[in-house]
């Protein structure tokens, strides 16, 4: 079956939707093609035979759990307000549109409790979600986890603000969403990520431990990404993580 045949199909499936056009009287979108290869500023690479119009629609259909509501949330009020968006932004537009078009052509439908998101596994992070709502509590917009040294690559962890449960935390994979901690502490996964559940209850058992072994052996905090320099005794560099960082999240520097 072609594209646009299973792009038509996978339309009058799914649910009525406000459409891109809609937003726009006269959307201003880049040139588009068949075949077209975008590059993002990750050098992930994607070929499309969407137009961009199209593609915007189908990430406006992500569902509540995704990881990137946010982020797409943000390309489309860009290019409401400015009327474009650059080269590298596009490709992740069409990225994240052709993972929601295989979504969909394949019914993958949003996780209930009766129909749990594959691979779901039971587990008390509620450790996290501490941590996490610990530095809300501290004014911290969006926070954010980094850890870099892993079997299956970046993990990256990001506090809800918004979607179907705010004050949740989002974790993403080399980029790509690979589950929610949900707010009782529960962790729902989506695929199998090598060395990640056994990473999430190491984690979870011993938050600061696990941040600090990190800092150490990056040389890099896991709460902002900068590089540790206080070599002074209980400085950054033997703590393994900033004293700044280490008081947003709820844990006297030193300690």
């Amino acid at each position: 079956m072609s594209f646009a045949a299973k792009f038509a199909a996978a339309m009058s499936q799914s649910a009525p939707v406000v459409p891109f056009h809609a937003a726009r009287p006269q959307p201003v979108a880049s040139p588009s093609g068949a075949g077209r290869v975008l590059v993002t500023g990750q050098g992930r690479t994607v070929t499309t035979t969407m137009d961009d119009a199209e593609a915007m629609d189908l990430c406006g259909r992500l569902p509540a759990w995704h990881g990137r509501r946010d982020f797409v949330a943000s390309l489309r009020e860009q290019l409401h307000r400015r009327g474009s968006l650059s080269t590298s932004q596009w490709a992740w537009v069409h990225l994240i549109a052709q993972e929601q078009l295989g979504r969909e052509l394949g019914g993958d439908e949003e996780p209930t409790e009766a129909n749990p998101l594959p691979a779901s596994r039971r587990a008390d992070l509620s450790a996290i979600i501490s941590m996490f709502d610990k530095s809300a509590e501290n004014g911290l917009k969006r926070p954010r986890i980094v850890f870099t040294d892993l079997p299956c690559g970046e993990v990256r962890f990001t506090r809800t603000s918004r979607g179907r449960e705010p004050g949740s935390v989002g974790v993403e994979v080399r980029g790509e969403y690979a589950g929610r901690i949900s707010r009782d502490g529960t962790w729902a996964s989506r695929g199998r990520h090598e060395g990640l559940d056994a990473f999430m209850a190491d984690f979870a058992a011993d938050p600061w431990a696990v941040a600090a072994r990190h800092g150490k052996k990056s040389g890099r905090c896991c709460f902002c990404a900068r590089k540790l320099t206080d070599a002074k005794e209980k400085g950054s560099i033997e703590m393994g993580y900033g004293p700044i960082c280490a008081a947003k999240y709820g844990k006297p520097h030193g300690k």
